[in-house]
């Protein structure tokens, strides 16, 4: 059920970046994202630390809030644009190499990610199915890498400097 309410969020942040984010600048919509991944972390530290329950609520609000929504803005303020960003700077005739490189870039990199969340764990942390303890330290870390696009934000293009190109 919860695959289906993510595709629907797709369509969801596919018509909100075509309806008011298709005019902002690259840069602004990454640094947005980020800002907002950061506003949804207290969300996640309270469902990893279990204090949700404290305060009431829901496990499956938690999930939905920061997974599902979490995902209507990647994709309304990271992917869309990016991929807008590509279409626009991409040579012509060669449009398929380009997003045939730019799949395998998007994989490659879900791929390290997820190899160098195993070794920080396997080396630092110690996290098992057995022992979840020390889980929020993961999260912790995660939420720090979050904002390692801000360091890159000057590679992106300007829209004026795509219009020129």
């Amino acid at each position: 059920m919860i695959s289906v309410l993510h595709y629907f969020c797709m369509f969801i942040g596919s018509y909100l970046f075509k309806r008011w984010l298709k005019d902002f600048e690259v840069r602004t919509l990454t640094i947005v994202e980020v800002f907002l991944g950061l506003l949804c972390a207290p969300f996640t530290m309270l469902f990893v630390t279990r204090y949700n329950l404290i305060f009431g609520i829901s496990d499956g609000f938690i999930i939905i809030f920061t997974d599902i929504i979490g995902d209507i803005f990647s994709m309304c303020l990271v992917v869309l644009p990016i991929c807008v960003l590509f279409a626009k700077i991409t040579p012509r005739n060669i449009e398929a190499t380009c997003f045939a490189l730019l799949a395998g870039l998007y994989n490659f990199k879900n791929s390290i990610r997820r190899y160098i969340g195993s070794s920080i764990n396997n080396n630092f942390i110690g996290v098992s199915r057995d022992d979840m303890d020390n889980f929020w330290q993961l999260k912790v870390i995660s939420l720090a890498c979050s904002c390692l696009p801000l360091l890159f934000i000057f590679l992106l293009p300007t829209k004026a400097e795509v219009d020129i190109v």
